[in-house]
């Protein structure tokens, strides 16, 4: 039988779901993430399946504004469906396996965890181009040699390196130094167009230490645990370029973690202060740029870009004066 301690692990590393504890007496817990908004349920488990029959039964049962959270060992397409038709939300993960099910948050949205997260940027249909994107933020680190040499900077095939320039056309330009932006402004805002702005995967949390400390602490955590990372946002555009005192820490990484190891407690986007997220980009953490002391920092375009994303133009007007100097 999956325990509650599994269960809330896989959900938060898995699908950046973290539990609160609920200020309602009639709720077990409380559920929220990137997508989820933070929802009360009332938790009851089953070691045996859930009928849809039992379902429909103990929807039919619930108070007026309550939600109902099921975690059971095993689901089927069949008990899936009837928990969403009823409004009941219902989860399993298998031993071996990973978090199976249905959401349904306070707003009625339906979240289903079993299926993968779209791998395409919102409007523009097909896969999401990151091969491209990578050139681009590599070019606008420096100029490149050659075609080699930017494939060897971006991570990506020399073949794609040669596709992607013919696709990039005026923005990009070739001369004695090599292939460069013809306009570093210009391919910048370019990204911040095209460049996806919403993380796979993220968790927000609210620290005591400032932000910059509290980076720090969570670098350390994730170096203890293996897990790959790099900082991001207010905390690295102050390293890259001193400007103001950071207010809040945003950090990339492989995977999430539990940071209420460190001392952090869960808390909406608004009031974090640190967001741990992960990136659908595969060379986003390839761009990191180890410090002789610190935590490994973003590479400083690419902060740039999350800078602007998250509408932080101070910070990002800032960085993009001292880059383009």
């Amino acid at each position: 039988m999956l325990t509650s301690a599994r269960l809330w692990s896989d959900l938060a590393t898995v699908h950046g779901i973290v539990v609160d504890r609920p200020s309602d007496p009639g709720a077990d817990v409380v559920l929220r993430g990137p997508t989820l908004s933070a929802t009360a349920y009332q938790v009851k488990t089953s070691r045996r399946p859930v009928a849809p029959s039992t379902i429909r039964r103990l929807a039919a049962g619930l108070p007026a504004g309550a939600h109902l959270l099921l975690a059971t060992d095993r689901l089927t397409p069949e008990q899936v469906d009837a928990a969403q038709k009823e409004g009941v939300s219902i989860v399993a993960s298998p031993e071996g396996g990973v978090v199976d099910g249905v959401l349904i948050g306070a707003d009625g949205q339906a979240h289903h965890l079993s299926r993968e997260q779209e791998t395409t940027t919102p409007g523009r249909p097909g896969r999401v181009p990151w091969g491209t994107y990578s050139v681009a933020f590599a070019l606008l680190e420096g100029p490149a040699s050659s075609q080699h040499a930017l494939a060897v900077r971006s991570g990506v095939s020399r073949v794609r390196v040669t596709q992607v320039l013919g696709q990039l056309g005026d923005l990009v330009t070739h001369d004695t130094d090599g292939w460069r932006p013809a306009h570093r402004a210009t391919l910048a805002a370019w990204l911040t167009d095209q460049y996806p702005t919403v993380p796979r995967l993220a968790t927000t949390w609210t620290v005591l230490d400032p932000p910059v400390q509290a980076a720090t602490v969570v670098s350390e955590h994730l170096d203890e645990l293996g897990v790959k990372h790099a900082v991001s946002g207010d905390v690295a555009a102050d390293t890259w370029a001193p400007w103001a005192r950071p207010t809040t820490a945003w950090i990339w990484a492989a995977n999430l973690v539990d940071l209420s190891t460190v001392g952090a407690t869960p808390a909406s986007p608004e009031t974090a202060t640190v967001t741990l997220a992960v990136s659908a980009d595969p060379n986003l953490l390839t761009a990191a740029a180890h410090q002789p002391s610190g935590p490994p920092l973003l590479a400083p375009w690419r902060v740039w870009v999350d800078l602007v994303h998250q509408g932080n133009e101070p910070a990002a007007d800032a960085l993009m004066n001292r880059l383009l100097r």
